[in-house]
């Protein structure tokens, strides 16, 4: 702790600026540094639960936080802000995509021999592990396997490497040929894309960039209902109780079985990205706080 905030104060002084804008609660090392040379402070935070707590509990803050700007991704994340600061006034500012990128990224050529014409895809993407729910992930296609038996989709978890531990689960409940690791890609969205379904089987989320790259690219979600996943989804998407392997199950079969269902949920759910979550209204809110913050009549940002 002491080291990172000597290195803090030392980026500091010799950057001289303004104002600090902290994108992520990992950054408080800048906020007490920050604060003794008299540059005001926004921490951005993008997490929730014990990495909220556990990490800003490390530099010890709390009687500086009512001179800290708090911004949060999510309600979600904004109710963890508050409970740990205990500052009531923080600002929401919800995450964003850059959707028109994500659509023309998926337009490159599907490769991976996962993805059959003949076969339906349940699609999951992030890195392989407990709080991403790649355990709870492969119970779900164990049941879905179980209910539809050779009707059964791929499942494709794309981001999953290293995962001998998942391989060797997905050997045991013998879903070989129905559920498929794949490791991390450079370019997702063309797979994503190729979907009947993408998953979020997390245990917790702040936000879900998963779950609005979905969206834009017209795909309907299933998700547990965690962190700020209900506020992205609005009504154009599925959401099960946390945990809830067997809702997640059947909320899949049903979407599968009815195609109407996905092609209503597809379109409300592209219109809603591009109405709420686009990189422009990030900006400008963002902008709005640095101008707010800084007492600034107007700003230019680089973007």
């Amino acid at each position: 702790m002491v080291v990172e905030e000597r290195a803090a104060r030392r980026v500091l002084r010799q950057e001289r600026p303004d104002l600090v804008y902290l994108n992520t609660v990992k950054s408080a090392s800048y906020v007490l540094p920050a604060l003794r040379l008299g540059i005001r402070v926004v921490l951005h935070g993008h997490e929730t639960g014990d990495l909220v707590s556990g990490t800003l509990d490390r530099y010890h803050l709390a009687a500086l936080y009512s001179q800290v700007r708090l911004v949060a991704c999510s309600r979600a994340a904004a109710e963890d802000l508050r409970v740990v600061t205990g500052v009531k006034d923080v600002t929401v500012v919800p995450s964003a995509i850059d959707a028109d990128r994500v659509r023309s990224m998926a337009l490159a050529p599907l490769v991976s021999p996962a993805f059959q014409p003949d076969r339906s895809t349940v699609v999951a993407c992030g890195t392989a592990n407990v709080g991403k729910g790649t355990d709870l992930w492969i119970d779900v296609a164990a049941r879905v396997h179980q209910a539809l038996g050779d009707r059964c989709p791929r499942f494709v978890w794309i981001g999953a490497a290293g995962v001998n531990a998942y391989k060797a689960s997905v050997r045991h409940l013998g879903l070989e040929g129905v559920v498929e690791l794949l490791p991390p890609a450079s370019n997702p969205y063309p797979m994503m894309a190729a979907a009947d379904v993408v998953t979020v089987p997390s245990r917790r989320e702040s936000s879900s960039l998963v779950v609005l790259e979905a969206m834009a690219l017209g795909i309907p979600v299933v998700a547990f209902d965690v962190g700020g996943i209900a506020d992205e989804l609005g009504e154009h998407g599925i959401l099960v109780p946390s945990g809830d392997v067997d809702g997640m199950a059947d909320a899949i079969v049903g979407l599968l079985d009815d195609e109407q269902a996905r092609r209503t949920l597809s379109n409300a759910a592209s219109r809603r990205v591009d109405d709420n979550f686009g990189v422009g209204a990030f900006h400008r809110a963002v902008a709005g706080l640095v101008i707010e913050e800084l007492g600034l009549d107007e700003v230019y940002p680089a973007w």
